[in-house]
């Protein structure tokens, strides 16, 4: 076979595809370049004869400098015959190329070096490539981490580092099992060797460990690639956003169904207490009416007032209805809580009893809320009670802390008691719900509060244990400073009749006629009307104008608000009467445009007074 010419290797020299080049190494001259091939030109951009002018030096990125030179200097140092390194060389065009340098040192007899062979290829595209993967997988929001077949974790986004506290330095290199529970160790061990490939190509939950030892739930989807050995990339994310997410919402629809459910039963309870106040207002009108009438006998006149309170006690009960039902009339003023509840401290301590100690904190500045006082002092006296029951076994403790921030100030009511399970907890502002037993609570106190405070705009919420007591947080829209303080009316004294005439509209029967007989036994003229367009109708057929116009406001087919409305600029002045007071009854419109208004059940004075003031021209407060 004949040996190759020597033309023909100088061919296949230039042509390679492969850059080739000869550096020196010699002594005082190393890195000069003394020849290189067609294809070094073009990965470097310059003609051969510049190139021959530079060194290698010179045209090596300055940040691979150092690297390159402690590769050569080991080569030298007879460590080995040769080396490879990537490095960054800098084209005649300024442009940044990736070389793959394999370098081969080649000495003279005695040993020193001569010159470098080296053989390029251009690795700017994979490196780019590489890049943008590397860009790809540093930027994913989930965790992804690549491992070998022996377990070894090969990549470690920051993703994961975020999710498992480990830096990618920390992690990469080390075992796989720093975030695998060892419970889950045999099957991913079986999942390495191609045992078991049931957990590739599909999600499935499981928990993994953090740097700080708690086990994080966790989406994870395995992939293989087969590359010799094979690699396996876990794509995790974190499922503890999701759980909380689903746990806000479960909470969510779970008081969205309570306030649902407490709206029907306030609706419903609402509609109880008008019926009930229209029963109340004959019961207690009728007994007013008859202490004006007997005179003597002890026994009637006892028998009377023990109508009276029976009648008192049903409008207290029917007035929680209506507060469950967030429609008790309220007369909200901007109420520093603090002075109520250090107000009541004396009264709170009374009812409490010696077993429980009563502990008071209170903020150094103001926390005013637009709410009723009365209706305030009832929600902590129903509160304290509660509290007092339930720690009815032995010594307890109450604390009643007023707090504010972020525009709202409330009230924390903490005892000691017994606590309750959640599903008790869960029902506690239910009304007519009680653990008591039968004959020893109405299971409106809670009720009440929720309904008292949820008109006010605000909201409560409850949380207990058993054993460990219960703390009620209220929170309140916070009101401004007043601007005045409001003087105290005067006593009040009843007007004398002087024959005026009342259109009297209200379709109870029993409630018209005691109300007609009240009035007319005063001095009053009353023309009754059974509903609103029996009225309207009366009053287009009456000669001269009533002087009043004194009407329930929910009757069936129109309201008394509507006839008011019909009545037009020809009405005289109109006072509005109801068992409940509702938006549209309690509203400012409605009282604006009205000559008072009159909370059922009332007594016989409450009328007369209501009545007389209207006439008078003065609407007064609500009754």
């Amino acid at each position: 076979m004949t040996a190759p010419s020597t033309e023909l290797l100088h061919a296949a020299y230039e042509e390679a595809p492969v850059g080739m080049s000869l550096v020196s190494a010699r002594e005082g001259e190393l890195g000069r370049i003394l020849r290189v091939n067609r294809a070094v030109c073009r990965m470097l951009g310059y003609p051969e004869n510049e190139l021959l002018s530079l060194t290698v030096q010179e045209i090596t990125h300055p940040d691979d400098m150092a690297r390159d030179l402690e590769s050569y200097r080991a080569v030298e140092r007879g460590e080995a015959d040769s080396y490879a390194i990537d490095k960054r060389f800098i084209r005649a065009d300024g442009e940044v190329v990736w070389i793959q340098l394999y370098a081969t040192l080649v000495r003279d007899e005695n040993g020193a070096p001569l010159y470098l062979i080296g053989q390029a290829v251009d690795i700017t595209p994979l490196r780019r490539a590489a890049a943008r993967l590397s860009a790809v997988v540093d930027s994913a929001l989930d965790a992804i981490v690549a491992v070998d077949a022996g377990g070894t974790i090969l990549e470690f986004n920051p993703a994961a580092e975020r999710l498992f506290g480990y830096t990618r330095e920390q992690a990469v290199g080390a075992s796989v099992d720093l975030i695998v529970p060892e419970r889950e160790r045999a099957a991913l061990t079986r999942l390495l060797g191609g045992e078991d490939d049931s957990l590739l190509g599909r999600r499935i939950e499981r928990y993994l460990l953090h740097a700080g030892g708690a086990e994080l739930p966790v989406e994870l989807a395995l992939t293989c690639v087969d590359t010799d050995p094979p690699t396996f990339t876990g794509f995790i994310r974190d499922l503890r956003p999701a759980r909380d997410a689903a746990h806000e919402r479960t909470e969510l629809e779970g008081r969205l169904q309570q306030a649902q459910r407490l709206d029907s039963l306030g609706r419903l309870t609402g509609g109880v207490a008008h019926d009930f106040n229209n029963l109340l207002a004959v019961i207690g009108g009728y007994a007013d009416y008859l202490a004006g009438e007997v005179s003597d006998g002890p026994g009637a006149v006892e028998g009377i007032e023990e109508i009276r309170r029976a009648a008192r006690r049903g409008a207290a009960l029917t007035r929680q209805l209506l507060a469950v039902g967030r429609r008790d009339l309220a007369d909200p003023v901007a109420l520093d809580l603090r002075d109520a509840v250090t107000g009541l401290r004396r009264l709170l301590e009374s009812s409490l009893g010696e077993h429980v100690d009563l502990e008071i904190r209170i903020p150094d500045h103001p926390c005013r809320a637009a709410i009723d006082v009365h209706q305030f002092e009832q929600i902590l006296l129903n509160l304290a009670l509660n509290a007092r029951d339930a720690m009815s076994e032995g010594p307890g403790r109450l604390e009643i802390e007023v707090a504010s921030g972020d525009g709202r100030v409330g009230v924390i009511v903490s005892d000691s008691g017994a606590g309750m399970e959640p599903e008790v907890a869960a029902r506690a502002f239910d009304p007519f719900f009680t653990t008591k037993s039968p004959g020893q609570g109405t299971g409106l106190g809670l009720a009440t509060v929720y309904g008292i405070v949820a008109q006010a705009g605000g909201e409560v919420g409850i949380e207990s244990r058993v054993g460990e007591g219960t703390r009620v947080t209220i929170g309140l829209p916070e009101a401004p400073a007043p601007d005045w303080e409001p003087a105290a009316p005067p006593p009040a004294e009843l007007r004398t009749a002087r024959g005026e005439t009342i259109l009297l509209v209200e379709d109870e029967d029993g409630v018209r006629a005691m109300a007609a007989r009240i009035l007319r036994r005063h001095g009053y003229q009353v023309v009754e009307a059974a509903g609103a367009e029996e009225a309207l109708t009366t009053f287009r057929g009456l000669e001269r104008r009533p002087d009043l116009v004194l009407t329930d406001v929910a009757m069936p087919r129109m309201s008394g608000v509507e006839m008011a409305a019909r009545l037009g600029k020809a009405s005289p002045p109109v006072v509005f009467m109801s068992g409940y007071t509702d938006a549209s009854v309690g509203s400012p419109d409605v009282l604006e445009h009205s000559a008072g208004f009159l909370q059922k059940p009332f007594s016989a004075n409450a009328l007369l007074q209501r009545v007389g003031d209207a006439l008078a021209g003065s609407a007064g407060s609500p009754v």
